[in-house]
């Protein structure tokens, strides 16, 4: 029985260490694939504010971009003030961020405004027409509004996709397998499943078992129904496609990024005058 036990606890030291080798062969091959990008992105976010607060030309200025009335709550208007980065309903002492969520369209940034009305939840969209307001910087209204642009674009989740499966991956690097063809209803995998050899016997919950069943049967049963139907994941049959799903996602990946890059060191660039000011 001691040795069963022996064997056991060094089969799996075997198989955590062949796990990790894998892990850190997948983690090194395909780099850009697992990066985590949030930081460029919050970056390129927080610069973006700050272009948009170098637009006006008088720091003290209030502007009206939605008209309403101070005592219906439902009808507030909508102010851009100091320090000119977010945009405020009347008597609120904290904006609406809409850098990652607004549109461009030529001189005219758009955005969503959550708000209430006769009780059901609506949006109404808000338009900033910044060749109408007076008293700005155009030059630094038309920077911000390029900028943006180029933001919107390129703030996203990136997918590769071919007949078997798609692949995405987020701004951590974390994986999403969706195969086409998978006739389960939870077809959705990630990179930590490509290893699916999990001892779900050892995990299952056997406070409550059938009637007249020990824990130990439970365990029995459970086991041998594993080992009877146990069968290859659909990563481990299509583990050529991720393969190949994951050397084109690390060139996307790292193409993205030095784009990202290139947009935060743009902007930056823009706003260095603007810091050196605002902080004298």
């Amino acid at each position: 029985m001691k040795d069963i036990l022996k064997k056991l606890r060094i089969k799996k030291e075997v198989y955590l260490q062949e796990k990790l080798s894998f892990y850190k062969k997948i983690n090194k091959t395909y780099p850009d694939c697992f990066k985590d990008i949030i930081n460029i992105k919050n970056k390129i976010s927080e610069e973006l504010s700050i272009l948009l607060s170098s637009i006006p030309v008088y720091k003290s200025s209030k502007y009206i971009i939605k008209a309403g009335k101070m005592d219906e709550y439902n009808n507030r208007p909508i102010f851009w003030r100091a320090p000119f980065t977010d945009f405020y309903e009347a008597y609120d002492s904290y904006g609406k961020h809409i850098i990652d969520k607004a549109t461009v369209e030529g001189m005219v940034l758009s955005f969503k405004d959550n708000s209430w009305k006769n009780g059901n939840s609506s949006e109404d969209k808000i338009d900033v027409d910044f060749s109408k307001l007076p008293n700005i910087h155009i030059d630094k209204a038309k920077e911000f509004l390029d900028c943006l642009s180029n933001w919107r674009l390129l703030n996203k989740n990136l997918s590769i996709k071919n007949h078997i499966l798609e692949l995405i991956i987020n701004d951590k690097g974390s994986t999403n397998i969706i195969f086409n063809n998978h006739k389960q209803k939870n077809n959705n995998y990630n990179i930590e499943s490509l290893i699916y050899l999990n001892d779900s016997g050892s995990y299952k919950n056997y406070s409550y078992t059938n009637f007249g069943d020990t824990h130990v049967n439970a365990h029995i049963k459970h086991l041998e129904s594993e080992l009877t139907n146990s069968k290859p994941s659909m990563c481990e049959i299509n583990m050529k496609t991720i393969l190949e799903s994951l050397d084109k996602m690390n060139i996307l990946r790292r193409d993205y990024i030095k784009d990202l890059n290139t947009l935060l060191k743009d902007i930056e660039s823009k706003n260095l005058a603007f810091k050196l000011v605002r902080n004298l």
